[in-house]
């Protein structure tokens, strides 16, 4: 699959413009929160522990795990490191569980497009997500 790189570029442009004038910490904060909201929706569930793994983190990717149990449950802990942003703040989604990656590229059958691509999508971002993912 080849990455249209001018079209991202043009969507990135088109984005910029239209947030100008706006406080951009804050649309950062919704933005994040939305495609927070919706990993977690998205996330398939056997215990919880894939879907109570997904953090934020500012400047630096935040790389805990929940420990394992036979239940677990999404915290609101991630949702403390949105306070305050500075105008553009480098901001991190990640899941370190060992079978995040696979989940995404499909080895679930509740999931066979994968769930950050998927939440990519459905918050606007299109289907050129490929650009924005780090492996």
């Amino acid at each position: 699959m080849a990455l249209d790189f001018r079209k991202f570029d043009k969507d990135t442009t088109r984005f910029v413009k239209r947030i100008e004038g706006e406080e951009v910490g804050k649309r950062v904060r919704i933005i994040t929160l939305d495609i927070f909201r919706r990993l977690r929706q998205l996330a398939p569930v056997d215990t919880g522990r894939y879907r109570a793994a997904w953090n934020i983190g500012i400047e630096k990717p935040d790389l805990s795990v929940p420990p394992p149990a036979k239940r677990v449950r999404a915290g609101s802990a991630p949702f403390a490191a949105l306070r305050g942003l500075k105008p553009f703040p480098v901001v991190y989604v990640t899941n370190n569980l060992p079978y995040a990656l696979p989940l995404e590229n499909g080895h679930s059958q509740k999931r066979p497009t994968g769930v950050l691509r998927e939440a990519l999508v459905q918050a606007g971002f299109g289907r050129n997500t490929e650009t924005i993912l780090i492996r």
